[in-house]
């Protein structure tokens, strides 16, 4: 089963050559030709077009080099598995990942890619998609063989599939994101969200609440004025009729010549 799936990955790469390189040739050139566009003056779109299609192929190659040695681990888990697979997984590895960093580290340099991205961006938008439905697709069949207690030894190349491709398409399209400028969401405030329709203001000094702190009728009012109608004695002598000092005993005896 697992040749079988190697083999028709294989024939689906050949196949999908030459529509990855008219879809994005296509888009590419009619980008450029409208009016203001930022690849207006891009002489090497086709170049640009020709080394990413034989890195996108170098991706799907190692991608199922990784997947032929991963189904071999998870066939090892259960049952027996084929020890060719490991071998070959690793031939597509060496293959796959030496066109990739060839076109990477020597072709792609000599282009002005960095300077116009449409083409680079394109590929990585195929990338993304194809994988995400290999992925989503083969993780379908794998839960749904599960629900229907399917043997392991007909499932695992499911699995194997999901997480190889899932982690190429999940690359791909954050990779892309970082391209065309996503932006990461603005975290939550500590806490959840703040109460709506007032509540206590932290920023907001002790003191300086309206109709809060101090309490009325409390702590003295600043600048030390005592409050109105008794408490501390006025200045300027003892006051009229009693009060402080109490008249008539107690305390001392106020000195000699009168006065307070």
């Amino acid at each position: 089963m697992e040749q079988m799936i190697m083999q028709a990955m294989q024939l689906g790469v050949a196949a999908a050559v030459l529509p990855l390189v008219v879809a994005i040739y296509f888009f590419a050139v009619w980008d450029s030709r409208r009016d203001g566009s930022a690849s207006a003056e891009d002489t090497q779109i086709g170049a640009k077009v020709a080394v990413h299609v034989f890195a996108l192929i170098g991706i799907i190659l190692a991608a199922q080099g990784a997947y032929s040695i991963l189904d071999f681990i998870l066939g090892k888990m259960k049952g027996g598995a084929d020890s060719t697979m490991i071998k070959r997984g690793i031939g597509n590895i060496i293959v796959g990942g030496g066109v990739f960093f060839a076109c990477w580290q020597m072709l792609l340099p000599r282009t002005n890619w960095k300077q116009h991205e449409k083409v680079t961006r394109l590929t990585l938008g195929i990338l993304a998609a194809a994988s995400g439905v290999v992925a989503i697709t083969t993780f379908a069949g794998f839960v749904s063989n599960l629900i229907a207690s399917v043997p392991w030894p007909y499932n695992h190349s499911n699995l194997a599939l999901t997480l190889v491709f899932g982690g190429i398409g999940f690359f791909s399209l954050m990779r892309l994101g970082a391209m065309s400028g996503w932006v990461a969401p603005a975290p939550r405030a500590p806490g959840g969200y703040p109460p709506q329709g007032g509540g206590y203001d932290p920023n907001q000094q002790y003191g300086q609440q309206q109709g809060g702190y101090p309490p009325q009728g409390g702590y003295p009012p600043a600048g030390g004025a005592p409050p109105q109608g008794g408490g501390y004695p006025p200045q300027g002598g003892m006051p009229p009729g009693g009060g402080y000092p109490p008249q008539g005993g107690g305390g001392l005896p106020p000195p000699a010549g009168g006065g307070y």
